[in-house]
């Protein structure tokens, strides 16, 4: 049994007088040990399923089952009891920082909190520990973040997020706000815990590349729906989906010399608050027909691996 398992998930928001559906009908799983990465434009419902999965947010409909529980059946009381086997890196390491508070007392204050019971010197020791394993020393266990390099607070929002064992990180944008360099260097430190400590991802990123590096499967989200579900080298090197497609091709190569061709899609984005009869891609997408606006287009499979939302794709395996 896979140890995540999120089964048809809604949410909605009320923006005044109207309700916007920022995640609709989502599902997947991830086994023990992998990565699943969400991707696609801002405001696609990335982070939303992120913080259902961590239990800050509760779905309208569906569930999401943690290592055989299940968290949206739970009362606050009794998810508190799982909570520190959910851990999240934040996207801004800084502004995820209380800057009044040292390294010491960031990184064992999950400490002080699921296990109170604990000694301040074990408390020390295990922050020590941490520390070491992302590639830092106890002499900054004094210092506060203002004091650090974005490379080394990305590092203690690592080490606050080891610090409990966790099964299970979501990862939420954890390095965009760093340079390249320092990037690559956090990417192989996250990779490197995954395998010591046989960690589970959910890997949230707008950037293409790092994701065919960093995850196992992928999915596609756009306007809170999956387009595009699958192996992460497979979706990267060859989309299927109409969207993907276009995002992807909109990804800039690291190779100064070869010339990409952006396949743009018409039309502006939806209002998020627009209910769709169909496809929410139809008033944007190149093959569109008017049976793709008449009912809804969930997941179907494409191959073995791959499921995609579209009914063109799935006239197409047809034929074959």
């Amino acid at each position: 049994m896979a140890l995540l398992e999120v089964s048809g998930i809604t949410k909605d928001f009320r923006r005044g007088k109207k309700t916007v559906r920022a995640v609709d009908d989502v599902s997947f799983s991830i086994e023990q040990g992998q990565t699943m990465s969400l991707i696609g434009e801002s405001g696609s419902g990335k982070s939303t399923v992120g913080r259902i999965v961590l239990g800050l947010l509760k779905p309208e409909q569906g569930n999401v089952v943690f290592d055989g529980k299940d968290l949206t059946s739970m009362s606050p009381r009794e998810l508190r009891r799982v909570r520190s086997d959910l851990s999240v890196v934040f996207q801004e390491p800084y502004e995820s920082l209380n800057p009044r508070m040292t390294v010491e007392s960031i990184i064992g204050e999950p400490i002080s909190i699921f296990s109170p019971e604990v000694s301040r010197t074990e408390r020390r020791d295990r922050v020590v520990s941490v520390l070491e394993e992302v590639g830092l020393s106890s002499a900054v266990l004094k210092r506060h973040p203002a004091d650090m390099s974005g490379g080394q607070q990305q590092r203690i929002g690592i080490a606050r997020a080891l610090i409990v064992n966790p099964k299970l990180i979501v990862l939420d944008e954890p390095t965009s706000s760093l340079d390249l360099t320092v990037r690559a260097t956090i990417l192989n430190l996250l990779k490197d815990l995954q395998k010591s400590h046989n960690l589970t991802y959910l890997f949230i990123s707008h950037d293409i590349a790092t994701v065919r590096f960093f995850s196992n499967t992928t999915a596609v989200m756009y306007m809170g729906r999956f387009m595009e579900t699958g192996p992460a080298a497979q979706i990267i090197d060859e989309p299927q989906h109409p969207y993907s497609v276009a995002l992807l091709s909109s990804t800039l190569s690291v190779d100064p010399d070869e010339k990409s061709v952006s396949k743009r899609l018409s039309g502006d984005i939806p209002s998020p608050a627009t209910v769709f009869p169909g496809c929410p891609l139809y008033s944007r997408c190149p093959i569109a027909i008017p049976e793709c606006n008449e009912t809804p287009v969930p997941l179907r499979a494409i191959t073995d691996e791959r499921s995609a939302a579209c009914i063109r794709l799935e006239q197409k395996v047809a034929a074959r």
